[in-house]
C-alpha cells in the first residue's frame, strides 16, 4: 500500500539549545567537535557506561523527539522498495546491483547469476545478475553490491529437471532461459520461474544463511539440484576446494579458496558451506573436471561439484537450506543450526521482510510523488547492504593474519569500499545505523591489529590495496565526531597516526610527507592521491582535537593544505607536479589523465571539501571560485543532453563516480544557496530513476544511494568533520531515527515547483546559514524548512562570517 497525501497530526515539538558556532581556518563552520559526555571505550574494545553506539543524553531523553508513532499512516516501508534498480544501466551507467534477498549487511547474498544470450559481458556482471539478460545459470550465495570490480559469486546452486549425466553437469546444458514476467523481488524475498525445468526457485534469507525453495510442474516426477562449486562471478577462479555428501543426512558441506578481482589481490579467501535438503537423496554423486563419479561422497580440486536426484512425483516442493562461514565448514554447519532450524520458508521470509522494515523506517517519509518515494526507499534499502557481516553466529572469524579470532560483544565486518562510502553511507549508519556502525570501527581496529594497518578496500579476509588515500581515516574520524564511540578510539587513532606518520608501504606516501605532494614523474594518479591525503589528514586532525592532541592536530590541520601545492595559478587547476617542482606536461581539463585516478583536472578542482576557504584563497576570490564552480554545472546541464551522457564518463559533473559528488553544496559556501537547491535538485532529477538503470553508475556499496538519501532529506554531510551543508528537501517529512531519537525534517508544501528555500529554523531558532553542526541534532530535533516557487536571498549573507 502507498502512503497517500494525508495530513501530518499530532507533532510534539520540544526545543534544544543549539551551540553557537564559529568559522574555523578549515573554511568550514566549525561546532564541538564531540559531543556532551564521555562515550569512549576502556581501551580493549570494551564499552564504558555510555557507550551504546548513542550519543549520552543530557536532562530529558524525549528532549527534541517528535510523536513518531501519531505522526504516520499505516503502511509497509518494504513495499515501496524495488530490488531491481541498480541492475541494469549501460556503459559507465551500469549501477551493479543484484536482486537477491539480503539481511541488512548480511553475510550470505543469495541471488540470480544470470548471462546474455551470446555470453556475459564482463562489466555488466561484477554483482551476478545484468536485468538485460534472459538466461541464468543458477544461484550464487556471495555477492557484493554495486561495486566495479567482479567479486564472489560462489557455490552455486541450479534445479533441473530429470537425473543427472555428463552433459547434464555443463553450464551450455542446466542453464535456463526464463521469462522475466515470473520474476518478484522485495527485501527478503526473490522468485522467478526457470523456463527448462518449469521450477518456481523462491529464496529467502537470514544473516549467515539461505533457504531455498523449488516448486516444479505436476508432470516432472524427478529433479535434480546441482552444485556447482567451481562458479565465480566473470573471470574468478576457483583454486582449491572440497566437497562431502552425507546422504543418510540429506546434507553436504565443503569449502573453497576463491581468487578474484578482490581476493586475487592477496592470497585469496575461504568460502564454507552447510547445505540440507528436505528430501532423501535418490542418488547423488560428484564430479571433477567434468567427470561424474556415482555414489561418490566427496570432490576436489579447482572444477568441481555435486548433484543430488529427488524423487517428487508427491508434489510437494523440494527446498534447501544452506548457511556460510568464512571459518570453517563446522562453524557453517553451526550458523544453519542456529538461524535456519527448521523448513518454515514462510516464517524465515516473513522474518526477514520485518527485519527490513524496521530498518527501512529508520528513515521514514512523507509525501513527494511515486517515483520519488519509489527510488527514496530503495536508496535507503540499498545504504544497508554493505559493509559485510563476515563473523559467525559465535562470533568466530578469519582475521587479516589468516587466524581464526572471536568477535566478544560485537560483530565483526568486511568489505567495506571505503574510498566511495566515506563520503556518504558511513556518515548515514553514523546517523541511523550507529550500533552497527560501532561495530564497523571496531571492526577496521581489528584488521590494524591483526594485518598491521589501516585498510584502504578490505575484502574477505585481506588487504586490496584498492583506490587510493586513507579513508579509513576518515571514517573513523567521522564515527567519533559524531558521538558513535562504542569502539577502541585510542587503538584507531594509534592506527592513524601510525600510516600518516610513518609511511609503510608506498613509495608515495613517502613523498607526500616529505615534499607535501605526491611526484608525478613517479606515480600515476599524483594529483588524487595527494588531495585524499590532505583530505585525511584534516579528518586526524579533528580527531585529534577532539581527543585534545594539540599537537597533532596543529601538525594535520596545517597538512590538510598540501592540496595547495599543485595548484597552478596560470590554469587555475590543480595539476602534477614532478620531484624537481616542474610541472608535468600535457594539460588538457576534460579526458582522463595519468595524474588523475577515476576522474580529471575538471572533477578534481572540487576536491577541497574539508577547505573550501583554502580553495577560494587560490581561486583569488569567492566571485572567481563561484564563476568557475557556475560555470563547471552548466557545462554539466549542457553535456547531459547529448545522446551518449552517462554511458561514457562526463567531462563535467560526474554523479556516477565520487570525487565530485559533494560539488553542488559547495554553492552554500559562496553566498548562493539557491544555487545549492536548484542543482541538488537537477541531480536528483536527472541521474536517478525508479527502473533497473536508476543508479547512473556504480552504486559502490550503497554510496550514491546515501548521496540521495541525505539530498531528498534536505542535507548533506562532510564526511571528517561535523558540518552538515543545507540542500532542498524532497519530500514534505522526514524522521531519521537515531537510537532513542529521531531527527525531524519538515518542508510542507514542497514540490518539484517549490524547491528553493524561503526560511529554515532548528528546533525553533532561525537558522540563517546554509550549514549546521552535529552538536545541533545529536539529541534529535526538528529542522523545519519553508519553501518556495522562486529562490530567496536566505544564507546568501553567510559566507565564512
Amino acid at each position: 500500500m502507498k502512503k497517500s497525501g494525508l495530513l501530518l497530526l499530532g507533532m510534539l515539538f520540544v526545543l534544544l539549545l543549539a551551540a553557537c558556532s564559529e568559522s574555523s581556518d578549515s573554511g568550514l563552520p566549525d561546532g564541538d567537535d564531540s559531543t556532551d559526555g564521555d562515550d569512549a571505550t576502556d581501551g580493549d574494545g570494551e564499552t564504558a557506561p555510555d557507550g551504546d553506539g548513542e550519543p549520552p543524553v543530557d536532562g530529558d531523553d524525549d528532549a527534541g523527539e517528535g510523536d513518531i508513532e501519531e505522526s504516520w499512516p499505516d503502511y509497509r516501508a518494504v513495499e515501496e522498495v524495488n530490488p531491481f534498480i541498480a541492475t541494469g544501466g549501460t556503459g559507465f551507467g551500469i549501477g551493479s546491483g543484484f536482486p537477491g534477498p539480503k539481511a541488512p549487511f548480511g553475510l550470505i547474498a543469495p541471488g540470480p547469476e544470470s548471462r546474455g544470450t551470446y555470453g556475459t559481458t564482463p562489466i555488466y556482471h561484477n554483482g551476478g545478475y545484468y536485468t538485460e539478460d534472459v538466461i541464468l545459470t543458477g544461484f550464487a550465495h556471495t555477492h557484493m553490491y554495486g561495486v566495479g570490480i567482479a567479486a564472489y559469486g560462489n557455490i552455486q546452486l541450479t534445479p533441473i529437471a530429470g537425473a543427472v549425466d555428463e552433459e547434464a553437469i555443463k553450464e551450455d546444458n542446466y542453464m535456463s532461459t526464463f521469462d522475466k514476467a515470473t520474476e518478484e523481488a522485495m527485501p527478503g524475498y526473490y522468485a522467478v520461474t526457470l523456463d527448462d525445468s518449469g521450477a518456481r526457485v523462491e529464496l529467502t534469507a537470514t544473516e549467515r544463511a539461505a533457504h531455498h525453495r523449488y516448486t516444479y510442474p505436476e508432470s516432472v516426477t524427478t529433479a535434480s539440484v546441482l552444485l556447482d562449486l567451481a562458479h565465480t562471478c566473470n573471470d574468478g577462479r576457483v583454486e582449491d576446494g572440497t566437497v562431502t555428501i552425507v546422504p543418510a543426512e540429506s546434507r553436504v558441506e565443503g569449502g573453497l579458496r576463491v581468487y578474484d578481482g578482490f581476493s586475487g589481490r592477496y592470497d585469496g579467501v575461504w568460502v564454507y558451506f552447510s547445505a540440507r535438503f528436505n528430501k532423501a537423496f535418490q542418488t547423488s554423486g560428484t564430479w571433477e573436471n567434468g567427470e561424474i563419479t556415482e555414489d561418490s561422497a566427496t570432490a576436489g580440486g579447482a572444477d568441481f561439484g555435486a548433484y543430488f536426484t529427488f524423487d517428487i512425483s508427491d508434489g510437494a516442493p523440494l527446498e534447501v537450506r544452506i548457511a556460510l562461514s568464512f571459518v570453517g565448514v563446522e562453524n557453517a554447519r553451526a550458523n544453519l543450526e542456529t538461524e535456519l532450524p527448521d523448513w518454515d520458508f514462510e516464517a524465515a521470509r516473513q522474518a526477514l521482510e520485518d527485519r527490513w522494515e524496521e530498518t527501512i523506517d529508520r528513515v521514514r517519509f512523507f509525501g513527494g510523488s511515486e517515483r520519488q518515494r519509489t527510488i527514496m526507499a530503495t536508496a535507503v534499502y540499498h545504504s544497508f547492504f554493505m559493509p559485510d557481516i563476515f563473523s559467525d553466529a559465535d562470533g568466530g572469524y578469519t582475521g587479516f593474519d589468516g587466524a581464526a579470532h572471536t568477535a566478544e560483544n560485537f560483530t565483526y565486518y568486511t568489505d567495506f569500499s571505503m574510498w566511495d562510502t566515506y563520503r556518504t553511507q558511513h556518515p548515514l549508519l553514523n546517523l541511523v545505523a550507529r550500533n552497527e556502525s560501532a561495530d564497523m570501527m571496531q571492526s577496521l581496529v581489528r584488521m590494524y591489529e591483526q594485518g598491521g594497518k589501516l585498510p584502504k578496500w578490505p575484502m574477505g579476509s585481506g588487504y586490496t590495496g584498492c583506490m587510493v588515500g586513507r579513508p579509513a581515516d576518515v571514517i573513523l574520524a567521522d564515527a567519533y565526531l559524531k558521538g558513535v564511540r562504542a569502539f577502541d578510539a585510542a587503538t584507531a587513532y594509534e592506527g592513524m597516526l601510525a600510516h600518516a606518520q610513518t609511511p609503510v608501504e608506498e613509495g608515495e606516501s613517502k613523498e607526500y610527507v616529505e615534499s607535501g605532494y605526491v611526484h608525478a614523474d613517479l606515480h600515476g594518479g599524483s594529483v588524487s592521491k595527494t588531495m585524499e591525503y590532505a583530505l585525511a589528514d584534516d579528518a586526524v586532525a579533528n580527531l585529534a582535537a577532539a581527543l585534545d592532541d594539540a599537537e597533532n592536530a596543529a601538525l594535520y590541520k596545517e597538512r590538510a593544505g598540501n592540496y595547495k601545492h599543485l595548484w597552478k595559478e596560470d590554469i587555475a587547476f590543480f595539476w602534477g607536479k614532478n620531484g624537481d617542482g616542474t610541472w608535468a606536461e600535457g594539460f588538457d581539463p576534460l579526458p582522463w589523465t595519468d595524474v588523475f585516478t577515476e576522474g580529471n583536472a575538471w572533477q578534481y578542482l572540487w576536491l577541497t571539501p574539508h577547505d573550501p576557504k583554502g580553495l577560494v584563497d587560490l581561486f583569488g576570490s569567492e566571485a572567481a571560485m563561484l564563476a568557475k564552480l557556475t560555470e563547471f554545472f552548466e557545462q554539466s546541464e549542457a553535456e547531459s543532453q547529448g545522446p551518449n551522457y552517462g554511458i561514457v564518463p562526463p567531462h563535467y559533473y560526474w554523479h556516477g563516480n565520487e570525487p565530485d559528488l559533494h560539488a553542488a553544496y559547495f554553492f552554500n559556501l559562496l553566498g548562493r544557496p539557491d544555487l545549492t537547491q536548484y542543482y541538488v535538485r537537477w541531480i536528483m532529477e536527472r541521474v536517478y530513476t525508479e527502473n533497473p538503470d536508476g543508479i547512473p553508475g556504480n552504486d559502490d556499496c550503497g554510496t550514491l544511494s546515501a548521496w540521495y538519501v541525505f539530498s531528498a532529506t534536505g542535507f548533506y554531510p562532510i564526511s571528517g568533520t561535523t558540518t552538515y551543508l543545507v540542500g532542498s528537501p524532497l519530500f514534505e517529512r522526514v524522521e531519521m531515527t537515531m537510537g532513542e531519537h529521531a531527527l525531524i525534517v519538515e518542508a510542507p508544501g514542497t514540490s518539484d515547483e517549490n524547491r528553493y528555500v524561503q526560511s529554515v529554523t532548528l528546533n525553533g531558532k532561525a537558522l540563517n546559514e546554509p550549514w549546521f553542526d552535529h552538536a545541533d541534532i545529536a539529541q534529535g530535533g526538528v529542522l523545519h524548512f519553508e519553501m518556495g516557487p522562486n529562490p530567496s536571498d536566505w544564507g546568501s549573507a553567510a559566507v565564512w562570517e
